[in-house]
């Protein structure tokens, strides 16, 4: 259940409140395999099972360009259907009456490794999110056998033929790669024939579980040799990737399965601003005008890789906040990423919580204050709340200019801002840029959705006049965002 919910928020969608569709499904199996009359034959499972892996593993091992939608969905069906197997096995193995105690026992300190597997092994253990893979084979094995009583010979079969598919789906991932694997020829071969092969070996429980791992360590071999990643990592809040693509010239810091930063390599361009954060953008737009002022004082909720560090000029003093050690690590790396070590501000990276830690500071510190902070496509909530907006208004000088960057593919948070603004003073502006040209992608922009706040003046005006800003007005009656209270469901784009 962790394994999969990890694995959907971070590699194919980090949806709000998806987390409770496995857990709801986890608990409806252990309802319906204990029923004394099942809806579900567990024989069905079985027979379900092999054909809903056979996708997942290709959509677990390629970089699929199914829609998300759909992915979820498969993904949601086969843990549905593995679990129903799984538990389904024991309560097909459950003992007698006066044991009963003991067995349920052990299923819950089962349940609490698993947990503690997950949540804090794993992302010391492994760089990726194998934990999901690894349960996928698991579940696999642990399907019923047909017979217990096999030969020597069969055992042997068992291991080399999944070797053997291995070695073949490797071999013609790299005769047909690229452009090649588009045609015919090459989705027959990467793609059909070794799920043909691996669904043929159905019957034999150890067969299927290994032949399902040699493809997924196929896989890996594969996108190692040609995704150029210089560096990838995994901390307690996400998967880290650094890559790099010669051919247009640029590194790309991936978080979970967004993009959250690029840079030139040529040390021309290095210092230029680029994907959410270009200079034709809103982001650039508002550097450009409150650097009017000499001296600026400025606080950035959620590092990245630094990129708004470019904006910075001599004298300035800039304080990032940032929560995860690895984001920082890779930030102030020169072999990854250059804007903070190239920057002629004084830059200071201060780790933790950014509400707990803006706490920490003087009021009236800062004159710009940027809310930048994701997690894979996910905003922090705690960070756009009514508390949260008493305190940067404490820490704003009179003329402070407040900004947040709020793209994103699910959740619309203009109104949820306004909202909250308006018990502080603060006047809302938005600005979608969202169509780009063939020159603005091929120079590193990004499509981007950016709030403003500020407490009027003249960059209140200067806003005001600019038809690219759309003035948010607050609701009036609506309840404002609390730490308490929140309603995700509300903002949700359900029409994408």
């Amino acid at each position: 259940m962790l394994g999969v919910t990890t694995f959907l928020t971070t590699d194919i969608a980090a949806i709000p409140l998806l987390w409770i569709l496995p857990l709801g499904l986890y608990l409806l199996t252990l309802v319906l395999v204990f029923m004394e009359r099942s809806i579900l034959p567990h024989a069905l499972m079985d027979r379900l099972l092999p054909i809903l892996v056979v996708p997942i593993v290709s959509l677990i091992i390629f970089d699929s360009r199914m829609p998300p939608a759909l992915q979820i969905v498969l993904h949601v069906a086969t843990f549905f259907v593995a679990t129903m197997v799984c538990h389904g096995e024991l309560a097909r193995n459950k003992p007698q009456p006066a044991y009963l105690t003991t067995f349920y026992v052990c299923l819950a300190t089962g349940g609490s490794l698993g947990g503690l597997f997950n949540a804090v092994i794993a992302p010391v253990a492994f760089k990726t999110v194998l934990e999901y893979p690894l349960a996928v084979v698991i579940a696999c094995l642990f399907r019923p056998a047909a017979s217990s009583s096999v030969s020597r010979w069969t055992r042997f079969m068992d291991l080399l033929l999944p070797v053997l598919l291995g070695a073949g789906a490797a071999a013609m991932m790299f005769a047909f790669h690229g452009a090649d694997s588009k045609t015919v020829a090459g989705v027959l071969m990467v793609f059909v024939a070794p799920g043909v092969v691996l669904f043929g070996f159905r019957r034999r429980p150890l067969r299927f579980a290994a032949a399902v791992a040699a493809l997924m360590i196929a896989s890996s071999t594969f996108m190692s040799a040609n995704e150029h990643v210089v560096f990838r990592s995994r901390s307690f809040f996400s998967v880290h990737r650094v890559t790099v693509d010669s051919k247009i010239g640029q590194r790309r810091f991936v978080h979970g399965g967004i993009v959250h930063g690029m840079q030139s390599t040529n040390p021309a361009l290095r210092r230029e601003p680029t994907a959410y954060f270009h200079r034709s953008g809103p982001a650039g737009q508002i550097f450009a005008s409150v650097q009017r002022k000499p001296q600026l004082r400025v606080g950035i909720v959620g590092l990245g890789i630094g990129t708004l560090a470019a904006y910075s000029r001599a004298g300035e003093d800039w304080t990032f906040f940032e929560i995860d050690p690895g984001v920082v690590e890779i930030a102030r790396d020169p072999h990854y990423f250059t804007y903070l070590s190239d920057s002629p501000a004084h830059v200071d990276v201060v780790l933790g919580d950014a509400r707990l830690k803006l706490a920490d500071t003087s009021d009236r510190r800062f004159d710009f204050l940027v809310l930048d902070a994701f997690s894979s496509d996910a905003i922090p909530m705690h960070l756009l709340t009514g508390e949260a907006l008493d305190l940067y208004a404490r820490k704003l000088s009179e003329t402070g200019v407040l900004m947040f960057h709020i793209s994103s593919r699910y959740v619309e948070l203009k109104q949820v801002l306004a909202d909250a603004g308006m018990t502080h003073g603060l006047v809302c502006f938005e600005r979608d840029d969202l169509k780009l040209t063939e020159g603005d992608i091929a120079n590193g922009k990004f499509a981007s959705r950016w709030l403003v706040m500020v407490r009027g003046g003249e960059q209140m005006k200067e806003l005001a006049n600019d038809t690219r800003w759309e003035h948010v007005l607050p609701r009036a009656g609506r309840p404002i965002w609390t730490d308490d209270f929140s309603n995700l469901l509300s903002v949700f784009k359900w029409r994408g």
